[in-house]
């Protein structure tokens, strides 16, 4: 995740989606989609902390929170590009 400040001072954080030419496409907290122009950014910092909520384990069923946790451990066994390991 990350947090952007703009030049006018609105801070942005969330997920960068990609880049769209001159623009940055971000997925905040709450989901929504916002478009951040290149020029429009005077600081761009990557958070340290994950997005995904401390309390996930309490607000998913248990079966969701294993099938959560399978798809995750999954991840870190597929080889990266380059066939480094994650």
């Amino acid at each position: 995740a990350s947090t952007i400040v703009r030049t006018d001072g609105t801070i942005v954080s969330g997920l960068v989606l990609r880049e769209e030419g001159q623009v940055l496409l971000v997925v905040n907290e709450q989901g929504k989609e916002v478009r951040v122009a290149k020029g429009e950014i005077d600081e761009q910092k990557l958070m340290k902390l994950s997005p995904m909520p401390a309390n996930i384990a309490e607000q998913l069923g248990d079966a969701d929170f294993f099938d959560l946790m399978a798809y995750l451990l999954s991840l870190k066994a597929q080889p990266a590009a380059g066939g480094a390991k994650r």
